[in-house]
């Protein structure tokens, strides 16, 4: 009798602690899929600085390696979901823990490529986006066309920012070396070879690219028209 209690004490702690993952995490300190599960619930609650930290803990335990994780075609999403409300909640230094902590497990994921570069350009790191966008856009194939459109449309925002006077040249310091640079640093685009790009220049591929773009046409012409303004000043 006092052994079927026992039992069924310990059994409604387990089925307690499967319902509560901080008790799972406490009870299983080193278990990756009970941090991650933790990391599910604190995201679901909006804890999204708590769930970073729990579902790189998982990760670091070797989350991935476990049979459980691919029961899921994405299972990273969870963390980059975690990233993303970080950077929303302007937590940009968060963030960018968890975009980058992310490519060092799949450095060929553009769309976390492209979201870090988003990170840098909106906490001000306007040069270490721009390279970012570069080395993101060589990453891309000749079919994805698309992807490239909206990153070449990126690339123009963040080096109007850095060079607002139109047709001037890509002139940011490269952040790939040591050093800072005046000069702009030779940019592999696709198949192309090394080159610099102006913002002028990455707007008109884009429409290239994607003669349907709104966006690209609006851009451009924008660009275009301050161009005109700035040497019309220029030359009064």
């Amino acid at each position: 009798m006092g052994r079927c209690h026992s039992t069924g004490r310990r059994l409604a702690q387990w089925l307690t602690m499967l319902s509560d993952p901080a008790a799972l995490v406490a009870d299983k300190p080193h278990d990756p899929v009970a941090h991650y599960q933790l990391g599910l619930a604190q995201l679901d609650s909006g804890s999204a600085a708590a769930a970073a930290s729990s579902l790189r803990r998982s990760l670091e335990l070797g989350y991935l390696e476990d049979m459980t994780a691919w029961q899921n075609d994405d299972p990273l999403g969870p963390y980059h979901a975690a990233a993303d409300a970080l950077l929303e909640a302007e937590a940009f230094a968060a963030a960018e823990a968890c975009y980058r902590h992310s490519l060092q497990l799949d450095g060929q994921n553009v769309a976390v490529r492209e979201r870090l570069a988003a990170t840098l350009r909106l906490s001000g790191r306007l040069a270490e986006a721009a390279d970012e966008l570069h080395d993101t856009l060589s990453l891309l194939g000749e079919a994805d066309e698309e992807v490239r459109c909206w990153l070449l449309l990126d690339l123009g925002a963040v080096i109007e920012d850095l060079a607002p006077i139109a047709g001037t040249g890509a002139d940011w310091p490269s952040t790939s070396s040591a050093g800072a640079s005046s000069e702009a640093p030779a940019v592999r685009v696709g198949s192309l070879g090394p080159e610099r790009l102006s913002a002028e220049e990455c707007y008109r591929r884009a429409v290239r690219l994607d003669p349907e773009a709104g966006e690209a046409h609006k851009r451009l012409a924008d660009v275009l028209a301050y161009a005109r303004g700035a040497a019309t000043a220029q030359a009064s």
